[in-house]
């Protein structure tokens, strides 16, 4: 009843004080909207409509219900000018909600006694979509759960930002800048510590030792900035390259990047994928996946020297750190 009537009161009063028509409703089981007939509703608009019905429910503005005859002649009074456009077949009673002074219309809905019974309204939100402006309302009960978690949440915050409600819109500002200042530190360093394992390999080319096969694996995270630097600076077009990075939550999750000469990729690549529990695709030199079960490396690590083994008579090389 408390939504239902909340409806009604702000759906008239943006009629009356901004000529919005609500075109639709809705009554969810968390919050509610109306439609409106609007391009877009400003701050100052949604806190004069407030102002209003909240001003109402303290005067206790009495809510009436009215049942007419499709005949009785009251139907052609101002007061329930609500039932026009009703068509002239229509059969039964009709029932009419009236808020004193505020508005009168047909519903078969169930409705307070009067407004005070609302408690109060809180418009949330204005949402714009797809040519719909939609305002987000709480009434009644809704608006003290709402505020009883606001609550809740807000002691919290004390704690974890260590600060009253009063400072922790910058304390969570003051904690945004340290983590990009902290994001900046660890990238540099992801990116140093990539051409730093691709130098390495680079050199033992140099010096007649490439190895046929790397096999390098990282636990910090899904960032893609070490693996696309590595590959972007080693220099071993013969080399087979297995890199995997893992989430650092230990669900064994993470990121398959194969790289070397397409017949080594074709043959490896569904196989490492299938033994890590993944799904990828590859082409040519490169095979890229998402895998589910990382602890199965050292199966694929097995797999990998076997293959170069029996391709090589027995003579390979391979470098892994992890």
């Amino acid at each position: 009843m408390q939504q239902h009537s909340g409806q009604h009161l702000i759906t008239a009063i943006f009629d009356r004080e901004f000529k919005y028509n609500t075109k639709s409703w809705w009554l969810g089981t968390e919050s509610s909207y109306i439609d409106l007939e609007a391009k877009d509703v400003t701050r100052e608009q949604l806190e004069r409509v407030e102002s209003i019905c909240n001003q109402l429910i303290v005067d206790c503005t009495p809510v009436k219900v009215d049942v007419y005859e499709p005949d009785d002649p009251a139907l052609k009074s101002d007061v329930t000018r609500a039932t026009r456009g009703l068509p002239e077949d229509v059969s039964g009673p009709l029932r009419v909600v009236t808020i004193a002074g505020i508005e009168s219309n047909m519903c078969c809905g169930t409705h307070v006694r009067n407004l005070g019974q609302l408690q109060s309204v809180k418009l949330l939100s204005v949402e714009k979509a797809k040519g719909k402006c939609l305002v987000h309302f709480l009434v009644g009960g809704r608006v003290l759960r709402k505020l009883s978690e606001c609550y809740d949440r807000e002691v919290q915050l004390n704690t974890l930002l260590n600060g009253g409600p009063s400072s922790h819109i910058d304390l969570a500002k003051k904690l945004q800048s340290t983590v990009r200042a902290t994001q900046r530190i660890a990238k540099k360093l992801t990116t140093e510590l990539a051409t730093t394992e691709a130098e390495k390999l680079n050199q033992q080319r140099d010096s007649g030792s490439a190895p046929k096969f790397v096999s390098l694996h990282r636990s910090d995270g899904q960032d893609s900035d070490f693996i696309n630097t590595f590959l972007r600076m080693v220099k071993l077009p013969d080399c087979f390259i297995f890199l995997t990075n893992a989430d650092t939550d230990g669900s064994g999750k993470g990121q398959l990047v194969l790289q070397g000469r397409p017949d080594d990729v074709a043959k490896l690549g569904p196989e490492i994928c299938t033994l890590l529990e993944g799904k990828g695709n590859g082409k040519g030199t490169r095979y890229n996946a998402k895998v589910n079960k990382l602890k199965n490396l050292p199966q694929c690590e097995k797999l990998v020297q076997e293959y170069f083994s029996s391709c090589d008579g027995g003579a390979t090389a391979a470098v892994v750190e992890k």
